[in-house]
């Protein structure tokens, strides 16, 4: 049974996931999942969001509450995707979400895009207030970051759809990430 892309546990595997997560040592109730609507959820260097819904595992006598194992990755994994596809240019939190969920350095990143660290430290820097990466340098670190998700790349070329399709579309014919490089950076 699946809960959108989250594989959900038999009810012997959720008593065993979580025998040792209740609030009291002492407690001996039983796991349920409950599903949860409106739930506040801080996303690292996004910062809150809502969640429209999300499921949850909750005790029914310490009513200790926890994500659904899976959850999370899925809400980042989400969001990622969303990002990669979406036609607007990436901000600074949002390149540093991307890597972060991606599993890279800024060195990684860096390299990915023939550039210096330094260089790459300032697109995500706090005190950034004007500098962007190229729209060639997006695509580059979308398509980077699609494949190091598992995301379909075939989903990019919604992207002419939306800011300079002319240009993307160039761009995507043109740029296939070094074989050596994705495997050095995915390890």
């Amino acid at each position: 049974m699946r809960f959108g892309n989250i594989d959900l546990l038999s009810e012997e595997q959720l008593q065993q996931h979580f025998a040792d997560a209740h609030a009291d040592p002492d407690c001996s109730g039983c796991w349920s999942i409950v599903i949860k609507e409106s739930v506040p959820y801080q996303v690292e260097s996004l910062g809150m969001m809502t969640l429209v819904k999300a499921p949850f595992v909750v005790c029914d006598r310490c009513h200790s509450l926890y994500f659904y194992p899976g959850t999370e990755t899925a809400i980042r994994h989400g969001l990622a995707a969303r990002l990669i596809n979406d036609g607007h240019a990436l901000d600074k939190k949002q390149l540093r979400f991307l890597r972060l969920v991606s599993g890279l350095t800024q060195q990684q990143a860096a390299e990915a895009l023939n550039i210096d660290v330094k260089e790459y430290n300032k697109f995500e820097s706090i005190t950034n207030t004007t500098r962007q990466l190229s729209i060639d340098r997006q695509f580059r670190l979308r398509v980077i970051y699609a494949r190091l998700l598992g995301l379909d790349l075939n989903q990019l070329a919604s992207l002419a759809d939306h800011q300079h399709p002319d240009e993307l579309v160039v761009l995507s014919q043109r740029f296939e990430p070094d074989p050596e490089l994705l495997r050095s950076i995915v390890r």
